[in-house]
């Protein structure tokens, strides 16, 4: 189990809106945001090792290191890209999901 006030300060809040909150946890190899957003309002914010998001994605999450997202997965969006790669481009809402190995 991981320290508790580690963890705690490797917190960041990278939206806080109504209906809208992201918040990303920065290891010393990886990281993960965590991305809920109830009405699906296009966002666009940059994680802290500077990798652009932009995303409409009710729900959403991020895990991987500054040279590779790992993990990726966009729960009923239209749009999503990262780090200017559109992922997700769609006129309905979609779910998506990208994931290589975790090391």
């Amino acid at each position: 189990m991981r320290d508790a006030t580690s963890l705690a300060e490797s917190v960041r809040v990278l939206v806080d809106q109504p209906a809208a909150v992201a918040l990303e946890i920065v290891g010393d190899e990886r990281s993960e945001l965590a991305l809920l957003n109830a009405h699906g309002k296009r966002l666009e914010f940059s994680l802290a090792d500077g990798t652009s998001v932009v995303t409409d994605s009710k729900a959403a999450y991020i895990a991987g290191s500054a040279s590779a997202k790992q993990r990726i997965l966009a729960c009923r969006a239209t749009e999503l890209a990262v780090a200017g790669n559109s992922l997700v481009q769609s006129e309905e809402r979609i779910d998506w999901e990208q994931s290589s190995d975790l090391k």
